[in-house]
């Protein structure tokens, strides 16, 4: 018996830690959210007329530099609320955008769909003049659910989406200047 005694405890300690990893993981939060924010020297109508139509997103779009290869299918209006796009890519799945609410010069909301993963997000940018130019926030937010896996994930979206978004808003300030 004295034999079995390191594997027992070795066993048991193990058990004992993944039991811990996921309390803790089921007290995390449920759900995260990401904003990124850049002053672009641009006249505010250049600057929201770049992110409204959906066509233009390829041209300053993260996701879109990450898979040549992607194909992407407008709704006959991609302007405004009620327009989408929808995507398939080998690298970043497919899924789909629409646009959720639009104000003009102030706020565009989207929901974006997932299909692999079958999750969903909320994300939005508001524009706000200055006398510099647009001060322009890019930011989501979802849910994680009760997942312990997931809400760990969650402690990594700010950077994991954040970089993404830094990326997309030089981008667009590149484009608007």
């Amino acid at each position: 018996m004295d034999r079995y005694r390191p594997i027992i405890i070795g066993v048991t300690s193990l058990l004992g830690l993944i039991t811990l990893l996921a309390l803790v993981g089921f007290m995390l939060p449920s759900s995260y959210q990401v904003e990124r924010t850049i002053l672009i020297h641009a006249p505010l109508d250049t600057v929201f007329n770049t992110i409204q139509d959906m066509r233009h997103w390829e041209a300053w779009s993260p996701w879109s530099e990450s898979d040549d290869e992607m194909t992407v299918h407008f709704s006959d209006k991609t302007t405004g609320e009620g327009a989408w796009q929808h995507w398939t890519s080998e690298t970043m799945g497919s899924g789909m955008m629409q646009f959720t609410e639009v104000v003009e010069g102030q706020v565009i909301k989207y929901k974006m769909e997932f299909e692999v993963s079958n999750e969903s997000t909320e994300g939005w940018f508001h524009f706000e003049e200055v006398p510099e130019g647009v001060r322009l926030t890019w930011g989501d937010q979802g849910k994680m659910d009760q997942n312990p896996v997931q809400r760990y994930m969650g402690l990594f979206m700010g950077s994991i989406m954040g970089s993404d978004f830094e990326q997309g808003l030089a981008n667009i300030k590149e484009v608007c200047e």
